[in-house]
């Protein structure tokens, strides 16, 4: 599986001891927004998709988890 860097990239990092849900989410969105177009193409998705790949067969050939997978799939349906 490939990691997320998304946090890093993103400048999207917080304390663990921070309990600011606002500036959580907001950094939570930007690492995983990240991850979705870098990781995980549009294209590449519908293509395999098209193909008749369920999720966890689309994770593994892209090396990414279903959890992002996922995440992916909701951005790229409101964006």
């Amino acid at each position: 599986m490939r990691k997320n860097y998304g946090h890093y990239y993103c400048n999207a990092c917080y304390s663990l001891e921070c309990k600011n849900k606002t500036l959580i989410d907001k950094a939570e969105y930007r690492a995983n927004k990240w991850a979705c177009k870098t990781l995980i193409s549009k294209n590449t998705l519908k293509k395999l998709s098209k193909k008749g790949y369920n999720n966890y067969e689309i994770a593994e050939e892209l090396g990414v988890t279903e959890d992002l997978l996922n995440k992916a799939c909701d951005y790229y349906k409101y964006n």
